[in-house]
């Protein structure tokens, strides 16, 4: 199995100018994101939408309309309760007004977006990418859901300071150069009202895996760090609240591990076809940049399945939720 940390020269040079498939007009600088905006992906995405969901049990993580006594209530002892009463004690306001206008950072196939439309038919829902899916938009829309094109790396200029009242940034990290996250957090901050909220979704490269998921893995860190991103982003976006102008309060954050295989459950089958499909997606680019030839590549995909099934590696996601209300 070649070792990743022996990349050539040529290949870390392939892996930061090949154009991405669907994102042909964007350079690394301009977004080093570097999986493709395709149909395939685009089902993915969805799947992983709804992997999400089926674990949080939940949309989103700011406790909109309820009184500390509701939400210790409803409480389970499941840690995203423990992020909704962890920020309520670092002096946010209670309870939050159910949010008017509300904007998805990174909107991908829209469906958290359109979900948040449909949970709150009186707000306007604003989707943000830097592209178009490839695949259309489910109709019929809902009235209140907009979509648009801004590449957050640019800034939200065109958004006037405090106009939404919730502001929501999911699995982006990949996309945003390790010197640019403070600045884009800033950009969420103010364009969230005073007293609105800013929450972050990120996961995390998989860890734990057997020999051939580790190598992959180990692969593409390389090729994240070649675009400029930080691998341990996710580790970093309170610090980045914290640090915020303007200024963030009540900032709570938490991680949590989704398992990824058999021996996870349901959560890790399902995780487990999101991943492969990744890798799938990921194989033309794999190849052609030659971290690895043809065969080679067959060769890590089919020991990676395998691998997912045996009770011995059982290898998981770190999945980070980091929220704060603008003061």
């Amino acid at each position: 199995m070649p070792d990743p940390s022996l990349l050539t020269p040529a290949t870390i040079q392939a892996v930061t100018t090949l154009p991405i498939h669907g994102r042909h007009d964007l350079s690394c600088a301009e977004s080093p994101y570097f999986l493709p905006n395709s149909l395939s992906e685009c089902e993915r995405l969805n799947l992983q939408h709804l992997i999400l969901q089926m674990f949080f049990k939940r949309q989103f993580f700011v406790p909109f309309g309820q009184t500390p006594r509701q939400t210790a209530a409803l409480g389970t002892g499941s840690w995203n309760e423990q992020v909704v009463e962890r920020a309520r004690q670092r002096g946010a306001s209670a309870p939050a007004p159910l949010p008017a206008r509300i904007l998805d950072v990174g909107c991908g196939t829209g469906q958290w977006a359109i979900g948040m439309a449909q949970q709150f038919p009186n707000a306007q829902v604003v989707g943000l990418d830097i592209v178009s899916p490839a695949r259309p938009f489910p109709a019929p829309l809902p009235p209140n859901f907009a979509f648009s094109e801004v590449n957050v790396l640019r800034g939200l200029g065109d958004i006037p300071d405090a106009s939404f009242d919730f502001v929501h940034m999911r699995d982006v990290g990949q996309g945003i150069p390790a010197q640019q996250w403070q600045r884009v957090i800033n950009e969420l901050v103010r364009v969230t009202v005073p007293g609105g909220w800013i929450e972050t979704v990120e996961l995390s490269l998989p860890h734990d895996g057997g020999p051939a998921f580790t190598a992959i893995h180990a692969m593409i860190a390389q090729i994240l760090t070649a675009r400029g991103v930080d691998v341990a982003y996710a580790q970093r976006v309170d610090s980045y609240l914290r640090q915020a102008t303007p200024g963030v309060q009540a900032i709570s954050s938490h991680a949590s591990e989704i398992p990824i295989g058999s021996a996870g459950g349901g959560h890790g089958t399902r995780m487990a076809w999101n991943v492969l499909l990744g890798f799938d997606n990921l194989a033309p680019f794999f190849v052609q940049t030659r971290c690895w030839d043809t065969a080679t590549w067959k060769q890590l995909r089919a020991m990676v399945e395998a691998e997912l099934n045996q009770p011995e590696h059982q290898p998981s996601m770190t999945v980070t939720v980091a929220m704060g209300q603008r003061r």
